[in-house]
């Protein structure tokens, strides 16, 4: 077949060039305030930081466009139900930079992937350690639900993909024990001079 016509042997070119060609994949951004906008426990199931802070959970207190406070629950060493009072505020549409009691460097949570149909997502939680430093790790959150290991599922790719050093956190025990009608240690008033909290209260 000959093409004598110059336009249409432009066409065949451009048709050729965009088959061969693969576009770049485009990064989904995700929106930080619809996963958080709840009055739900957000159980951490799945942590690549430190292996004694159990049973994490955070509640919503209040959130707008800019800015949220919640309260960071946990079980200390002992069984002891703790908490401590967070304030961010929203850098963009998958990020937010909270400040909790007492340390000076703010804590960055990026929220990587989210599954809103089962309720999971997969954080990046960074903080300056030191000039130059940075301590990164990797969550994997919840939603409050009857079965939590099952609605971490659809996002329990995405946090191996990113890393397989991560352990379980959530235990079947950590719904009763937060609920349990015994008080809950305030961190920004009591209890900071134990070193095994500082790690679970500071990163939530």
């Amino acid at each position: 077949m000959r093409l004598r016509n110059p336009f249409s042997v432009f066409l065949l070119v451009h048709y050729v060039t965009i088959a061969e060609c693969k576009l770049p994949s485009v990064k989904k951004t995700y929106n930080i305030r619809k996963f958080l906008w709840t009055n739900n426990h957000i159980w951490t199931f799945l942590t690549t930081g430190a292996t004694q802070c159990v049973c994490q959970a955070d509640v919503t207190h209040s959130i707008d466009e800019k800015e949220i406070t919640y309260y960071h629950y946990f079980l200390s060493h002992g069984g002891t139900k703790k908490h401590t009072k967070m304030h961010g505020i929203f850098l963009g549409k998958n990020i937010m930079r909270v400040q909790p009691h007492g340390p000076p460097n703010p804590i960055t949570h990026e929220l990587l992937y989210s599954d809103m149909y089962s309720k999971c997502a997969v954080f990046k939680v960074s903080s300056v350690v030191s000039p130059g430093g940075t301590m990164n790790m990797l969550n994997l959150r919840v939603w409050n639900t009857s079965n939590i290991a099952t609605a971490a599922q659809p996002c329990i790719p995405q946090f191996r993909k990113r890393s397989t050093k991560g352990h379980l956190v959530y235990k079947n025990f950590c719904q009763e024990e937060l609920a349990k009608g015994r008080p809950s240690q305030d961190q920004d008033m009591e209890g900071r001079s134990n070193p095994h909290d500082l790690v679970c209260r500071k990163y939530g």
